[in-house]
């Protein structure tokens, strides 16, 4: 579901654990944004106008309580932050970071939109970055992340060189 960005898992996971029990988690991780209405491509659902839908600042949120381990208990918070850093694929945050940096994240792709979000692990200096684009073309989309990314990358990389004594 997250190394290989994976519908058909997702949908496993909706269906095992159910919409409401799913939305009743979101409410309780305070994602006020964010709202798990249907499986993932079913796009007769969304025609109907049930949609998926979530903020680049609940996903902060959930990445902040994930890598404090606020959300579950730390041994569960670091396999989630384990399999994040498995993510494949060399689009969105991961293009333009040198391979040598930690990065816990996960990309997705629909229609008109992606996203990336993750933990970009510099030394002192980690952050959580969460873009999501639409519209565009695909190429453009995922190139924009990319290079948000390399932006923050190099601005905090050398603040955190300057930083250090």
């Amino acid at each position: 579901m997250i190394v290989v960005s994976d519908n058909v898992a997702t949908n496993m996971l909706i269906d095992h654990l159910g919409l409401e029990k799913i939305q009743g988690l979101v409410r309780n991780f305070q994602l006020t944004d964010t709202k798990i209405q249907r499986k993932m491509m079913n796009m007769e659902s969304a025609a109907r106008g049930l949609e998926n839908v979530s903020t680049p600042y609940d996903m902060m949120l959930t990445l902040d309580q994930i890598a404090g381990a606020k959300i579950f208990d730390s041994n569960t918070c670091n396999t989630i932050l384990n399999i994040l850093s498995r993510t494949q694929g060399v689009l969105g945050l991961r293009r333009l970071i040198a391979e040598n940096v930690a990065i816990e994240h996960k990309t997705g792709e629909v229609l008109d939109a992606c996203h990336d979000v993750g933990i970009v692990r510099i030394p002192n200096n980690p952050f959580i970055i969460c873009v999501m684009t639409r519209g565009a073309n695909l190429v453009q989309r995922w190139d924009t992340i990319a290079e948000i990314g390399k932006l923050f990358y190099d601005r905090l990389n050398s603040e955190s060189r300057i930083n250090v004594k």
